[in-house]
């Protein structure tokens, strides 16, 4: 599955922390502006702007920025590689996956067909069993890791060892895990086997 790029802000708000868009907290300035030609309209748009720092706006122009220069960069230099319109097409690309008021939920996952359809490279998992049991033992393995605990970030290699990210902290913390031992054969039973009947 593949979702959107929008980069995401963790904001302290009046309800907890939460991530907001980039883009909607743009968006939200822009209408803001629009409206603070109403003093009633202003009135009930200052408590909500004063949360925000004074970097908030060009920061997210920054990651908006970012994050669809990045994604073109290894569009172009990955999976579309050696295509002659490469550089255009993963630039539309990555501005497409980007645009929050396109797809309006970051965690909304794109149908394959309409990624196809795009011009992404899309390889069916399912085309080979072996493949798809190993991506998503991966997969729900991290899924479940990230909905229980605090963790945003995990590495982990073929030898045992983790690199876990947990956001309580800020603090990166490596956190080992035993090492996978090759596992031996079943043993045989031991248990006691009913007697023949003659």
């Amino acid at each position: 599955m593949l979702g959107p790029i929008d980069p995401q802000l963790l904001m302290q708000t009046g309800l907890g922390p939460r991530y907001v868009p980039a883009q909607a907290i743009l968006d939200q300035f822009d209408r803001a502006l629009n409206d603070a030609n109403d003093p009633v309209k202003l009135r009930a748009w200052a408590p909500m702007l004063s949360q925000y720092g004074p970097d908030l706006l060009v920061t997210c122009q920054n990651l908006v920025k970012l994050s669809e220069q990045l994604v073109s960069e290894w569009l172009e230099n990955y999976m579309l590689s050696g295509q002659a319109t490469a550089k255009r097409q993963a630039t539309a690309i990555a501005s497409w996956l980007s645009a929050h008021n396109v797809f309006l939920a970051h965690a909304r996952p794109i149908p394959r067909a309409q990624l196809a359809a795009k011009g992404l490279v899309i390889h069916d998992l399912e085309a080979n069993q072996s493949e798809q049991d190993a991506f998503l033992s991966v997969y729900h393995a991290a899924s479940h890791t990230f909905a229980a605990t605090p963790c945003v970030k995990i590495i982990e290699n073929h030898l045992g060892k983790a690199f876990l990210k947990m956001n309580f902290t800020g603090q990166q913390n490596l956190i080992p895990t035993p090492p996978i031992l090759p596992q031996s054969p079943t043993p045989p039973s031991t248990a006691p086997q009913p007697a023949k009947q003659p």
